[in-house]
């Protein structure tokens, strides 16, 4: 009698299927927390792209190393000098320079002060936003302890002493952003009488040149301002080289 040998399970098969299932699982898995993650990273992008901020996760990249060593490289500047000496800075400009050199110098600096200006909204509406967060994850917090009242009566306490200060920080940086808003005023005044002092320049430009129709139309502009600013120390000596290179006798176009 002849014994027929039952043929062995195949491992080959099983191993297949039991990979096979394990991928699904990874993707299914992988899947299922990706559409979940996307929302987040548009929002927060809308949010910077919004206020006008710059990504920090390219700041975040940047180990402490790699910044130490870019601090000790960067140059410090005349005006960051302990000790500065403001006076004595701008009669040295003075000396050395001429007036081209003075404007430059000082469209120079307005640069810098528009850059820090913009640095400093920046942050103001940064701080803001965080602030506004913070105000709506504390009022969701006093919805969920309405119920809990009769049990943490004492929290209540708290948590409005917390609601309080956020809205005085957030009233603060409102004031900070105003004060950026005239300081921004002040430096379109200092352009508009630097435009005004440089009008005699201009007229005898456009005199010598034999631009005349331009050059009366800049005087028109120029005598309204003049006419404004009459009282003004120093606008009846712009008003009388501008008379003398336009070729009148008195002093009103």
């Amino acid at each position: 009698m002849t014994t027929i040998a039952s043929p062995r399970p195949s491992l080959t098969l099983s191993s297949r299927r039991t990979s096979t299932s394990t991928d699904t699982n990874v993707r299914s898995e992988s899947s299922s927390r990706q559409p979940g993650a996307a929302p987040q990273r548009r929002n927060r992008a809308a949010l910077r792209e919004f206020y006008g901020l710059k990504n920090e996760s390219r700041n975040e990249s940047v180990n402490s190393a790699d910044t130490l060593s870019l601090d000790d490289a960067t140059p410090v500047s005349e005006l960051d000098k302990e000790g500065f000496d403001a006076d004595g800075y701008v009669q040295d400009i003075l000396q050395r320079e001429g007036l081209e050199g003075v404007l430059k110098v000082e469209a120079s600096l307005l640069r810098d002060i528009r850059g820090f200006d913009g640095e400093k909204k920046a942050l103001v509406y940064d701080n803001y936003s965080k602030l506004i967060g913070a105000t709506d994850t504390i009022r969701k917090m006093r919805g969920n302890m309405d119920p809990l009242k009769p049990t943490f009566t004492t929290l209540t306490p708290v948590i409005s002493h917390i609601a309080n200060t956020a809205q005085d920080l957030s009233s603060s940086a409102v004031a900070a952003s105003e004060t950026s808003a005239q300081d921004d005023s002040q430096a379109k005044q200092r352009q508009a009488v630097q435009y005004i002092l440089d009008a005699p320049s201009r007229l005898q430009k456009l005199q010598d040149q034999g631009e005349s129709t331009a050059a009366k139309q800049e005087w028109e502009k120029i005598s309204l301002v003049l006419e404004r600013w009459k009282e003004v120390p120093g606008a009846n000596d712009v008003r009388m080289k501008c008379t003398n290179i336009m070729g009148k006798d008195d002093e009103k176009p």
